[in-house]
This record gives structure tokens, C-alpha cells and sequence, in this order.
């Protein structure tokens, strides 16, 4: 059995079944309910099922590729920091939630359209309010970490 790690970015050993068992009832393994239509389809309805369930592990498991596709259907490209139009190089697909905090391994809904500077203005805002945490952690502590 493969576990889902939510603190790390690409889920390198995730597989399709890990996700989408084979059912043995008939319906069809992606979630939408439907039966499978000839004994010859093991376990999707169709193809719009497989391909859906394919895309899906993708970004679970940290295609950059793919997720930066989806994204751009959804976004157009548009900052959502500052609201200007990106170039196809000129922005990045940012966790909202960051993965340190457990948004590794997720969703197009954990997913925004940065542009270059306010992805690096939001990566390093993050990263001091990490070494905030840290180093009351470690003063707390007398510099031992746990």
C-alpha cells in the first residue's frame, strides 16, 4: 500500500491503482458511478474516464507539466497576487498551501497563478515566518532541535 505524503512535493511511487482500484462490482473505478459497459473494460467507463483518472494522479503526483496546463485553462495566466497577464514563461503554479505545512500532494484547488515576482515575494515571506518559527523553537529549547 502507497501513502499519500502531503509534505512532499512529487509523489514519486504513486500509481494509478494506488489511486483507482479495479472494482469487482462492475462500476467504474474513476468515481463517477457508471457501470462498465462490456465485460471487455476492467475498470473504466470509458475513455474520458481513464483519461480524467490519469490526469488526476498527475497532479497528485506532482507533475509540473501537467499542472501547469490545468492551471493555465483555469487562470489564463493571470497573476493572482497583482492581477497582471503572464507570458507562458512568466509566472509559476504556487501551493497555496505550502507544502512544509501539507499542501504537497493536491488538488488544482491547492494551485494559483504567481507571477516570477510575487511567487518569489510569497516564497520568501514564507521562509521568514519559517525561521521565525524555528528559532523560537530553538531558543525555547536551548538550540536543541527535537
Amino acid at each position: 500500500m502507497i501513502l499519500i505524503d502531503k509534505y512532499q512535493r512529487f509523489q514519486k511511487n504513486l500509481q494509478l491503482h494506488h489511486l483507482f482500484p479495479e472494482r469487482n462490482d462492475g462500476i467504474c473505478a474513476c468515481g463517477c458511478d457508471k457501470p462498465l459497459p462490456n465485460k471487455r473494460r476492467k475498470r473504466w467507463a470509458s475513455d474520458e474516464c481513464r483519461r480524467k483518472s490519469y490526469t488526476y494522479l498527475c497532479v497528485i503526483k506532482g507533475d509540473t507539466a501537467t499542472i501547469r496546463d490545468l492551471l493555465f485553462q483555469i487562470e489564463r495566466g493571470f497573476c493572482r497576487g497583482c492581477g497582471v497577464e503572464c507570458g507562458p514563461k512568466e509566472w509559476d503554479a504556487d501551493h497555496i498551501i505550502p507544502v512544509h505545512k501539507g499542501g504537497g500532494a493536491c488538488d488544482m484547488d491547492n494551485f494559483q497563478t504567481l507571477c516570477k515576482q510575487c511567487h518569489w515575494d510569497k516564497s520568501a515571506d514564507e521562509a521568514r515566518q519559517r525561521a521565525r518559527v524555528q528559532n523560537k523553537f530553538a531558543h525555547e529549547n536551548k538550540g536543541y532541535y527535537l
